[in-house]
């Protein structure tokens, strides 16, 4: 084992050439072009410096959480998180020089998107069942919180989710895993449809497929992110000492932001807001936007490891016992995806045998949240309801909420 010393010369002196390489990039890119050298070649260059620099980042990250593997039930979801840089950064880049086979490198990245969306809610699931936070009851913890009021626009039509018998942490549980299962969906979808001919990215018309993807693809994920962000209000102070906030804002920043960037080239390129010149490039319109996105991504994810770095620090970590096992079992232990499988397994098959029950609640709960809410804007100066009430004392609202029927 590398003493500390050595480690601390290691890290400083691979910072130091990554600084010098970040420099330097932009005038060899220059440079090149000036040299009639081929832009999609300098794209490639550029693109792959910056891979080539994220990826030594994570995986120092991740052998140090291997090496002190104090809190497994955490740091396992921490690497996963941590490894969405180094397969972001790749599957791009060889999307990027091999477009041909973007359609069947494009589809893992997605998936592994929601991984890490899984991840992240279990990390902070699993900090609060320790024992000296919350403990493994959480269900009865929660009960004794106030709920969580709904952020606009959502609190006309939901009321708070209940705290009793664990229905808050439900709620938020399906929400995140529904991800899990339509964004691979979707991009099952995407490889089948764009094999048919029925598929082209940044088109948006009736017989395309492409809008469709991206609509069920962004109700998915904005309906995860208001989980998450509800999941963390009710537990706000509990989960102070691992510093959410930075955690979500990076994973956040990745899979959200990297989806929305994509819809934003596409839409820039439909309205000509960006043209390809055969003189420059040999990509055609449609596969024009998704290269400048993989280029993107590329350079991004160099930032995003530094971030990551800070954020999922092992340091956290090293002044636990841990455990006496060797690398090769804590690596196994993260690759374990058991713990997916049969979340993504136990939410499915709920949702098929109650979808009727749910339906039904959800319109119900919906349609009395509206009426609470026209009752109190239709309530006079002194709290007399402004509506006309029938001979028998009935208003309008009150007969529609006994279903319609007339007093006997």
């Amino acid at each position: 084992m590398a003493s500390s010393p050595m480690r601390r010369f290691v890290r400083v002196t691979w910072l130091g050439l990554t600084a010098m390489a970040v420099v330097l990039v932009p005038f060899f890119a220059v440079q090149m072009l000036r040299n009639d050298v081929h832009p999609e070649l300098v794209a490639w260059f550029v693109a792959g410096v910056f891979v080539v620099l994220a990826t030594p980042i994570t995986f120092w990250e991740v052998a140090m959480h291997l090496e002190h593997y104090a809190k497994p039930h955490l740091q396992k979801h921490v690497i996963r998180i941590l490894l969405m840089v180094p397969i972001y950064a790749w599957d791009s880049w060889f999307a990027l020089r091999f477009s041909d086979t973007r359609i069947y490198l494009t589809p893992w990245r997605e998936c592994y998107e929601s991984v890490v969306i899984y991840s992240f809610y279990n990390y902070l699931l699993a900090y609060l069942e320790q024992p000296q936070v919350l403990g493994e009851d959480l269900k009865s913890c929660f009960e004794l919180k106030e709920p969580v009021q709904h952020f606009f626009p959502a609190g006309y039509f939901m009321k708070p989710w209940s705290m009793q018998n664990g229905n808050f942490l439900d709620v938020c549980r399906r929400g995140v895993i529904q991800y899990v299962i339509w964004r691979p969906s979707m991009a099952l979808i995407t490889v089948i449809s764009e094999a048919l001919g029925i598929f082209v990215e940044g088109k948006f018309t009736l017989y395309n497929v492409y809008p469709y993807v991206v609509i069920v693809n962004s109700l998915s994920q904005m309906w995860a992110l208001y989980c998450l962000i509800m999941f963390y209000y009710a537990a706000k102070e509990d989960l102070h000492p691992v510093r959410p906030v930075p955690k979500f804002i990076c994973v956040k920043m990745v899979v959200f932001f990297t989806f929305w960037q994509s819809v934003f080239i596409a839409l820039l390129i439909r309205f000509n807001f960006i043209k390809t010149d055969d003189s420059w490039t040999s990509y055609q319109t449609q596969d024009f936007g998704a290269a400048i996105q993989e280029l993107l991504i590329c350079i991004e994810m160099f930032f995003a490891a530094l971030v990551h770095a800070w954020a999922f620090s092992p340091r956290d970590y090293r002044e636990h016992e841990f455990l006496e096992t060797s690398f090769r079992t804590n690596l196994r232990q993260v690759f374990d995806v058991n713990d997916i499988y049969s979340d993504v397994k136990d939410v499915a098959g709920g949702a098929v045998r109650n979808a009727p029950k749910q339906a039904a609640d959800s319109v119900r709960e919906t349609s009395r949240a509206f009426l609470d809410t026209m009752k109190q804007s239709l309530l006079g100066p002194k709290g007399e309801p402004l509506v006309e009430h029938d001979g028998a004392g009935s208003s309008s609202i009150e007969r529609f909420e006994d279903g319609g029927k007339d007093p006997q």
